[in-house]
């Protein structure tokens, strides 16, 4: 097979089931809350953006998944829209969406199915650049298929649109592009979640320290400075200018006591032993073991980078659940099959490193 036909059986199958994935709207319990907080926006009293979001509900979605919505609403805690207004991007791209005729309900999930699409390009294209074409096709179906890939297309959430980011910058600091973008799409991360912090500060040191000097890849040290300044300073003016209380998140149970804080990391370990991570964590000890990890400088300092995103994510945020995490399980995934098959598929292998685009 060559990389062209590759292509085109990729691009249907994306597309393909992306439509599919469209008519089957997962209408998560936060969509009610993120239509709410467009309301918010617009200058509503949060009980009156409940009330709005409501009468939307009714008129978009008149059956009992509807009701059951409303049930939400009607028993949301009058603080709850501080957890969403924090994702200020997201909830513009919704009242944008909606502004140019789009139904709300459609307006919540337009962001999802678009970052479905761009992540499925941006997985083809990294195991084009990897994996001689067949390979390269078979690896990138089934990674786009399993859960953590799958569910971000039916969300009505910034989830989808944060992997997006955080996978493109994974995408270019391991192919060594210019830090410039990489720095400017991290930032604009912070946008879409705030808890992105962790990762921008993370990534933004791994780029200060880990190339070699005068690599495109490695940041000067007055602009990991300023990363680290302005994205403090992001998270600040959010805070103050999105929420109502500066200290909303004082109210998280599991920060308000020791006890708390225990149960949620027992939580915590049994969601993470559900998910792809003891596999992918059985697949890096299986390259290491095997030798694999000698010489790749590269894929050992981002498995490293994202094992201290996940980390210390732990420590600030013990909540896991996988659809948080699709970039970085989609990252180790491609890096440990590369060592893992590369006898077999080697890398620039032709013609999928002579004929490979690659996103700018």
């Amino acid at each position: 097979m060559t990389f062209k036909k590759a292509t085109l059986v990729f691009s249907f199958f994306l597309l393909l089931l992306t439509f599919c994935l469209s008519l089957v709207p997962g209408h998560n319990g936060d969509m009610p809350f993120y239509i709410a907080a467009v309301f918010s926006r617009q200058g509503f009293t949060d009980q009156e953006a409940f009330s709005k979001a409501g009468e939307v509900i009714r008129k978009e979605m008149p059956t009992e998944e509807g009701v059951r919505h409303i049930y939400r609403l009607d028993h949301a805690d009058k603080n709850l829209l501080d957890f969403y207004r924090i994702k200020p991007l997201y909830i513009f791209l919704i009242d944008a969406f909606h502004y140019l005729g789009i139904p709300f309900i459609l307006s919540t999930l337009i962001p999802s199915l678009i970052s479905f699409i761009l992540i499925g390009c941006i997985l083809f294209s990294w195991s084009a650049r990897v994996f001689s074409p067949l390979p390269a096709l078979i690896f990138s179906m089934i990674l786009l298929l399993i859960n953590p890939s799958i569910i971000l297309a039916r969300l009505s959430s910034p989830d989808p649109a944060s992997n997006l980011i955080l996978f493109y910058c994974f995408y270019r600091i391991y192919f060594e592009k210019p830090y410039t973008w990489t720095i400017l799409f991290l930032l604009i991360s912070l946008f879409i979640r705030l808890d992105n912090l962790v990762a921008v500060c993370i990534l933004a040191a791994l780029m200060k320290y880990w190339p070699a000097p005068g690599a495109k890849t490695r940041i000067p040290a007055k602009v990991f400075l300023f990363v680290i300044l302005f994205s403090a300073a992001t998270a600040v003016w959010i805070n103050f200018y999105f929420e109502s209380n500066f200290w909303w998140f004082t109210r998280i149970a599991y920060v308000q006591s020791f006890h708390a804080y225990g149960l949620q990391v027992l939580v915590y370990f049994l969601s993470l032993s559900q998910s792809f991570f003891p596999a992918l964590l059985l697949l890096n000890f299986l390259a290491i073991f095997k030798g694999g990890m000698k010489g790749k400088k590269r894929t050992v300092y981002l498995l490293l980078g994202i094992g201290s995103i996940l980390f210390f994510r732990f420590l600030l945020f013990p909540s896991f659940e996988e659809r948080f995490e699709t970039a970085f399980c989609l990252t180790g995934f491609l890096l440990l099959l590369e060592i893992l098959t590369e006898p077999a598929f080697p890398k620039g292998t032709p013609p999928a490193a002579a004929e490979s685009p690659a996103p700018a």
